[in-house]
C-alpha cells in the first residue's frame, strides 16, 4: 500500500497550503515591550504572508498606549527614511472639542484582523478551519459609566463613527477577566454558538487611559461552511 503523503500546513492568513511553511507571531514582535518569560506563540504561515505584514504601523499606533515605544518611534520619525511613516501617522490624528484623537483607520484595522486570525487559530488548535479576513468584524470597546459601547473598525478619521451600547448580559461578559495572557496582552473568546465565535483582546498597560487611549477589541467570526478547510496540525 502506498503511504499517503502528508499535506503541508495551511497558511493562517491566506488559506493556501504553505510551501514553504514558516511560523508567524500573532502578537507581532514590534509590540514586544520589555522582558517576558511567556512562551512564544506561533502559527503556520506561508512565506509571503509572513514577510509582507508591515507591522511597524501597529507600533506607531501603540505609542498612545505605552510610553516604552516612544523614544524609538520619535527617532524613526526624525530620520529621513521615516518621513513617510510620520505623514501616515499624522493623517490618522484629528482634533475634536479641543482634544486630539488617534483613529484606527483601515490600515491599522487590517493589522488587528491579522492578529485575530492568528489568535483564533492558536485558541482553536485542531478544530481550526480557515476563514478569510473579510469574515472578521472588529469593534473597539469603550467603557461608558457602568456600560460598554462599541464602534466598528475601521474608524473614519475625524468623522462620525456611530456607536452601539450593549445589552446587560453582553456588558457582564465584557467585564469578565480574560483567561489567556501573552506579555501585555490579554485574550479569550466570549461566545461560541451557531452564529459564530466572538473573541476579545486587551492591552493591559493603560497608562494613558485617562486621555481615552485604551485598547479593548472584540472580533466576531461567522461559522461559515463555504470554503471550509480542514485544519492541519499547528
Amino acid at each position: 500500500m502506498v503511504k499517503k503523503a502528508k499535506l503541508p500546513p495551511i497558511c493562517t492568513y491566506c488559506g493556501k497550503f504553505a510551501r514553504p511553511m514558516t511560523r508567524d507571531d500573532p502578537f507581532p514582535k514590534a509590540l514586544w515591550a520589555g522582558k517576558s518569560a511567556d512562551r512564544v506563540i506561533r502559527v503556520p504561515s506561508c512565506g509571503p504572508c509572513n514577510r509582507r505584514s508591515n507591522e511597524s504601523i501597529l507600533k506607531h499606533f501603540f505609542v498612545v498606549l505605552d510610553s516604552r515605544f516612544y523614544p524609538e518611534i520619535i527617532r524613526h520619525f526624525k530620520d529621513p527614511d521615516g518621513r513617510k511613516d510620520f505623514q501616515d501617522f499624522s493623517s490618522a490624528w484629528k482634533e475634536k472639542n479641543g482634544k486630539w484623537y488617534l483613529y484606527a483607520d483601515a490600515e491599522v484595522t487590517a493589522k488587528f484582523v491579522k492578529m485575530f486570525m492568528g489568535i483564533r487559530r492558536h485558541l482553536l488548535r485542531e478544530k481550526w478551519y480557515y476563514v478569510p479576513a473579510e469574515g472578521f468584524t472588529i469593534l473597539k470597546i469603550d467603557p461608558v459609566d457602568d456600560l460598554h459601547e462599541g464602534r466598528v473598525l475601521p474608524l473614519r478619521v475625524g468623522g462620525r463613527n456611530p456607536s452601539r451600547t450593549f445589552e446587560p448580559d453582553i456588558n457582564a461578559a465584557l467585564k469578565e477577566p480574560m483567561r489567556h495572557k501573552f506579555r501585555d496582552f490579554r485574550y479569550d473568546w466570549f461566545a461560541d454558538d451557531d452564529d459564530g465565535m466572538v473573541f476579545g483582546l486587551k492591552y493591559e498597560r493603560e497608562e494613558f487611559a485617562h486621555l481615552g487611549n485604551r485598547l479593548f477589541l472584540i472580533c466576531a467570526v461567522p461559522k461559515s461552511v463555504q470554503g471550509k478547510v480542514a485544519a492541519s496540525e499547528t
